[in-house]
């Protein structure tokens, strides 16, 4: 993608058409893995990495926490960004983001891609057209606030073409 790792970083009016064959985790069209701090300004938390009107297109294979647009996201903001790309992945796979941890998704969407499980996936491997696995509370972390996962105006038109075994 455009970044491997980003770390209190903005991404802004960006774009990638990325093929990525990865053999270890955190692959995505734009970042594999960004993280930012969360801090709380008159009473909201607010968190120091964002993604802006950014977009990717192409073919993202990875391990684990693979995205169309991110792998892995922790205390950021993704805003007005989509991604077409298609994404395989063994566990923690979506069309937008693999693995979300705490931040804001707006006005962001995923068009005419396909989610699919590569043969590392097993039946608790998490696969979603816009996110993988999510995860968010609001809690302190080692005294730092993490808040909830906020999902808001956002929508995915992909195909998940997940084979994780039987339960």
């Amino acid at each position: 993608g455009l970044v491997g790792e980003a770390t209190n970083t903005d991404i802004d009016s960006s774009f990638a058409n990325a093929d990525i064959q990865a053999t270890e985790d955190y692959a995505g069209g734009i970042v594999g893995h960004i993280e930012g701090t969360a801090s709380v300004e008159n009473g909201e938390i607010k968190y120091s990495s964002n993604i802006i009107n950014t977009y990717s297109t192409g073919t993202i294979n990875g391990k684990n926490s693979v995205g169309g647009l991110v792998g892995y996201f922790k205390n950021s903001n993704i805003s007005g960004s989509y991604t077409s790309s298609n994404v395989t992945g063994a566990t923690e796979t979506g069309g937008l983001v693999g693995y979300a941890f705490s931040g804001n998704i707006e006005y962001s969407f995923t068009f005419n891609n396909t989610v699919n499980s590569s043969s590392g996936a097993n039946q608790s491997s998490s696969f979603g057209g816009f996110i993988g696995y999510a995860y968010g509370t609001s809690a302190e972390t080692s005294g730092a606030p993490v808040g909830a996962l906020n999902i808001s105006n956002s929508f995915a038109t992909t195909q998940v073409l997940a084979n994780t075994g039987t339960r």
